[in-house]
């Protein structure tokens, strides 16, 4: 790989890093404005994005910590979540490292959870000693009982 001419990179289950000089090694994108078009770019190409097979897209949401969060820690993690559609997900070869042939690969292994899933596709239950009010609670409902 040239990481000289390399401006972003995937790591992880659904991390999107940009190649951005003064923080990698061997950064090829510059901070400010062509960080953001990058960004920009990518948000746009991966919700684009179809699968040929079915016409679905594979990704319902992209996040972008540094806009999305708050909070002190939110520049230490990726420059982009991927939040894949029911169904889909990275490939097992991509957190590894490796760069499968193609882009969709079916998954013939059993599927008992996922930890890159666009969340709001995600049922789940929220379990309280007091009645929630709120019509569509989060965590942050919960700060004052932790």
């Amino acid at each position: 790989m040239d990481w000289s001419r390399t401006k972003a990179y995937g790591a992880g289950l659904n991390g999107l890093y940009i190649n951005l000089k003064g923080r990698e090694k061997a950064g090829a994108v510059a901070a400010g404005q062509e960080y953001d078009a990058l960004l920009d770019q990518l948000e746009k190409a991966l919700l684009a994005m179809k699968d040929p097979r079915n016409n679905r897209s594979p990704v319902s949401l992209v996040l972008r910590p540094r806009r999305d969060f708050k909070g002190p820690e939110k520049d230490k993690g990726p420059d982009i979540l991927v939040g894949y559609s029911h169904g889909y997900r990275c490939s097992w070869e991509s957190p590894l490292g490796e760069f499968p042939k193609n882009i969709f690969v079916d998954n013939h292994s059993a599927w008992s959870g996922d930890h890159c899933m666009d969340y709001r596709q995600v049922p789940g239950i929220l379990v309280a000693n007091r009645r929630i009010t709120n019509p569509a609670p989060t965590l942050e409902d919960l700060t004052v009982s932790l």
